[in-house]
């Protein structure tokens, strides 16, 4: 047995030489980027300010039938010079209407002119340093589907800076610079072998055969390491290479499995995240809108204020009202993820009062009904999402959301947004798997609760540095033993 695996792993020494030399040095540029990249000016959305003399206008606009025509979302939004504005989503429009609160007038050509903003806003840079600005409506090479959120705003400035923005939820859904591009070309090329998209078969078989290479170098590498005795060694290389044997085997086994199982698994499964909306309820123009509850609740900081409809289909006023205090928001917390309001309250538009029968746990069953096809009977189990991990990741730039699980044949967790209506994201049993042995075994992300982001990346950086050195010592061995 002992020489069946040390012939196996000197067979494949350079096979495994050359797949680690590729993936380890493409490896390295996924760090490097996080750390070296453009870094944001602000971590979160601008604050919703809402001066509650404005809210009149707000009623005011949902009297008129032009602004629910073909509408999915309707709600209030930030801005940097008119505080708050209303946002309207249509079906079959990819910009925004926002019309003013106070004249009650449409802002024509408004979306690009937020986009701008927000870009300005997460990037630091002056709105006057804009080059350009294009609707993205599709993925592409330079905003893949990696990505989540469509359509965004590509804004370019002339430091070289380009940001996408969407502006529904006013996120920043990426930033970057050449810098940054020329390291995501070379991990694309190198790290996917994208270079070899239109022979996609061809792809799939010469990554696999690396793959099956080092996790066979893996393995056997173990298996050495159990069934060798401990010994003296005075060759050096042998000796280090055997040390560092014991440390490695771990990590290099976990890379490869889980590169080999979401290699095979991108290529076979239909993907099914992706935002979906409804059409939201329609306001009756010709009853009254009451304004009591403005108010009721002049005192709090309000963090939106939104049309939606509740199970028979009307309209019904969600008001959000933000966290008490402010959180020290940064990078890390970026990633990890803060929620936006503290409370959400539900309001009779025609009455002005509270409906006490709705709640948003109610509301996201009401939506994954609705999404999934299914009725109350299959609802599990209905969670608040407050942060970001393995099942509901940084990506979807939306937070909180609700986890609803469905008992249906792919075993569906819906994420839901009641604050517009919004199917965020989803996922199948198969789809969770995946994605969990990806998050463990390859990016780590269990160390990133106790040592945090930085530390974690530094962790990963350190390993790869040391599976070159071990690939190093082990060419060298044999090249002397050609010799």
């Amino acid at each position: 047995m002992k020489r069946l695996i040390n012939t196996w792993h000197k067979k494949l020494g350079w096979w495994g030489l050359a797949a680690l030399s590729i993936w380890v040095l493409s490896g390295l540029t996924h760090p490097i980027m996080s750390w070296f990249g453009p870094q944001t000016a602000a971590f979160f959305a601008p604050k919703l300010v809402i001066d509650h003399t404005q809210v009149a206008g707000f009623n005011a606009l949902l009297r008129q039938a032009e602004v629910h025509k073909n509408a999915q979302v309707i709600k209030l939004v930030a801005n940097a010079e008119y505080g708050a504005l209303l946002q309207v989503t249509r079906s079959g429009q990819t910009e925004r209407d926002y019309y003013h609160l106070q004249t009650q007038q449409k802002l024509n050509g408004f979306d690009q002119k937020q986009a701008k903003w927000l870009a300005s806003y997460y990037s630091g840079a002056a709105q006057t340093d804009i080059v350009s600005v294009r609707l993205i409506n599709e993925f592409n090479t330079d905003y893949p589907s990696v990505n989540r959120l469509l359509p965004v705003y590509q804004v370019d400035f002339s430091s070289g800076t380009r940001a996408y923005v969407f502006t529904e939820t006013n996120s920043l859904a990426s930033i970057t610079n050449d810098f940054k591009e020329n390291l995501k070309a070379i991990f694309i090329q190198l790290h996917t072998f994208q270079w070899l998209h239109k022979f996609e078969f061809g792809r799939l078989l010469i990554v696999s055969l690396f793959m099956l290479s080092l996790l066979a170098m893996s393995l056997t590498g173990l298996g050495l390491v159990i069934v060798l005795k401990q010994r003296k060694i005075k060759q050096a290389s042998r000796r280090y290479h055997r040390y560092l044997a014991y440390l490695l085997w771990l990590p290099l086994l976990g890379w490869s499995a889980s590169g080999f199982y979401h290699l095979l698994y991108s290529s076979q499964s239909q993907e099914v995240s992706g935002l979906r909306l409804q059409e939201t309820a329609q306001i009756d123009t010709t009853q009254g809108l009451n304004n009591g509850w403005i108010a009721r609740y002049q005192d709090y900081n309000l963090s939106s204020v939104s049309v939606v409809k509740d199970r028979q289909n009307q309209a019904v006023l969600r008001i959000s009202i933000a966290p008490k205090t402010d959180v020290n928001a940064n990078r890390e917390s970026r990633f990890k993820g803060m929620p936006s309001e503290s409370k959400a309250i539900y309001i009779n538009p025609y009455t002005g009062k509270e409906r006490d029968d709705l709640n948003d746990k109610q509301q996201a069953e009401l939506l994954a009904e609705r999404f999934s096809g299914s009725d109350t009977s299959a609802i599990e189990d209905i969670q608040l999402v407050t942060h970001y991990g393995p099942d509901y990741d940084f990506r979807n730039k939306r937070l909180p959301v609700w986890n609803v699980k469905v008992n249906n044949d792919n075993a569906s967790w819906l994420f839901v947004d009641p604050v517009t209506g919004v199917l965020v994201d989803q996922s199948r049993n198969q789809d969770r798997l995946e994605r969990l042995s990806f998050s463990l075994l390859h990016k780590w992300n269990h160390l990133t609760p106790f040592i945090g982001r930085m530390w974690r990346d530094s962790t990963i950086v350190l390993t790869l540095l040391l599976l070159i050195l071990i690939a190093g010592l082990g060419a060298k061995m044999m090249l002397t033993k050609r010799k």
